[in-house]
């Protein structure tokens, strides 16, 4: 039926807008320091996988190691995050996954674009909020 279809549609639109403000809040929340915020768009089981180019590389499963890895990397590195070409494939109603392809600026290195690279992510709507279940960025280091 065309209403069903209609409603699928929107709902599709507005699961990938969450989507989008869920990766603009996270680069915000790292320029901000927000660590806690960070932590918060993490599901609880969540999982962050960064590559040992970037500070302390590894897995950091669940929001505890996540928060410590974000407090004690963001001071040191002062990172201007920037994000460009989302693409998003709903898996589920409930379920996403993505790619955001990424430039790290570094404010200590008078704002020089340090690292590129692309976030591999996958997404669930968790208590009817969508979230980060698992992150993983790989990165490389841009040559002064």
């Amino acid at each position: 039926m065309p209403s069903e279809d209609l409603a699928a549609r929107i709902a599709a639109l507005e699961a990938r807008d969450a989507i989008r403000d869920l990766v603009a809040r996270y680069c915000h929340y790292v320029r901000e320091r927000r660590h806690e915020e960070i932590v918060d768009l993490y599901t609880p089981d969540g999982v962050f996988d960064m590559p040992a180019v970037m500070a302390e590389g590894g897995v950091r499963s669940g929001r505890a190691a996540i928060a410590e890895t974000f407090a004690r990397n963001n001071e040191a590195m002062d990172p201007w995050p920037f994000t460009h070409n989302h693409v998003i494939d709903l898996t589920g109603d409930d379920s996403a996954t993505g790619h955001v392809y990424t430039e790290f600026r570094i404010g200590s290195e008078a704002m020089r674009v340090r690292f590129v690279g692309v976030y591999h992510d996958e997404y669930a709507r968790y208590d009817g909020v969508w979230k980060f279940r698992r992150r993983t960025l790989n990165s490389v280091e841009v040559p002064a």
